[in-house]
Order: C-alpha cells, then sequence, then structure tokens
C-alpha cells in the first residue's frame, strides 16, 4: 500500500510564513511517515487540542 500525506487547507494555510529550514523538516518527517507509517519512532498518536 502506498500512503500520500494530505495537508488541509488551513494547515497550508499557516506554512505561507514558515522558514525554508523548517519546511524541509517537516517535508522530511511526513516522508518518514508514509514511507513506514507504523513504525513507533515517526507516527506516534498525539493527543487532541482542545478546543
Amino acid at each position: 500500500m502506498t500512503y500520500k500525506p494530505d495537508l488541509s487547507e488551513r494547515a497550508l494555510s499557516q506554512l505561507g510564513g514558515f522558514p525554508d529550514h523548517a519546511l524541509t523538516a517537516l517535508t522530511q518527517a511526513m516522508a518518514d511517515v508514509c514511507e513506514n507509517p507504523y513504525d513507533p519512532l515517526t507516527s506516534w498518536p498525539t493527543p487532541r487540542a482542545c478546543a
């Protein structure tokens, strides 16, 4: 099975002022999770944010 990262429009709209090095790190992290989505070192669940 192949995985593809998908960011919501809200998330993408917040990346406008992201520094290049941070965007590169985010891209690499997403690629790592897509490569091995069951690796607990790259895809630990996170707690839901309180609204």
